[in-house]
């Protein structure tokens, strides 16, 4: 018997044909685990996450649009979790706002001669604008940035981790580069407008 492709079971999914859902597990269940663990995710925590990710492919199927196919759509889930991971693994090795500025060449502010340096944007304030501007780039360029703010990651892995060409992840990062330098160089000029 011939097992109907990825879009026909998400059709027969979403007509409320639970099967076809067990048939896409089956089918990608493998897949997804040695991807996480070829990443580098643990085998366990990789279980976990392949677990999670169909867990919620049960929703998300049911509004599948078929923009792409599934197996695309299935790798940009993997490519999350995998950003996901890497996060919380290295949270502690994230640059602190003031190295971020360094790394954009944008010197923080000189303080006011009446304030102490604690005082500027430097602090919990520079951390809220680094937040506001990350939001404002575009996804791909974001992704790009805070893999590389992870410490640790070269381009070559940046590139395996967003399951992107190097040259584009260039492009990403040179783009989010600049967008983030001017992003925080507005959000700083305001900020130092108001302390005044």
């Amino acid at each position: 018997m011939t097992v109907p492709d990825d879009e026909i079971l998400i059709q027969q999914y979403q007509q409320g044909e639970e099967g076809a859902f067990r048939t896409l597990f089956q089918r990608y269940h493998a897949y997804v685990y040695k991807v996480l663990v070829r990443k580098g995710v643990p085998g366990a925590d990789a279980e976990d996450f392949t677990q999670d990710l169909f867990l919620k492919l049960t929703t998300a199927l049911r509004h599948f649009a078929g923009r792409s196919t599934f197996k695309t759509y299935l790798d940009r889930s993997i490519t999350h979790k995998l950003i996901d991971f890497y996060r919380q693994q290295h949270a502690s090795a994230l640059l602190r706002p003031t190295e971020l500025m360094d790394l954009l060449e944008l010197a923080p502010p000189a303080p006011p001669a009446s304030r102490s340096f604690s005082h500027t944007p430097a602090g919990g304030d520079l951390e809220e604008s680094l937040n506001n501007c990350l939001a404002k780039l575009r996804s791909g360029a974001r992704r790009a940035v805070l893999a590389l703010w992870l410490d640790g990651f070269k381009l070559r892995q940046i590139a395996e981790i967003l399951v992107l060409p190097q040259g584009t992840v260039t492009s990403h990062l040179a783009r989010g580069r600049v967008q983030l330098r001017q992003c925080l160089e507005h959000e700083l000029g305001h900020q130092l407008t108001r302390q005044r």
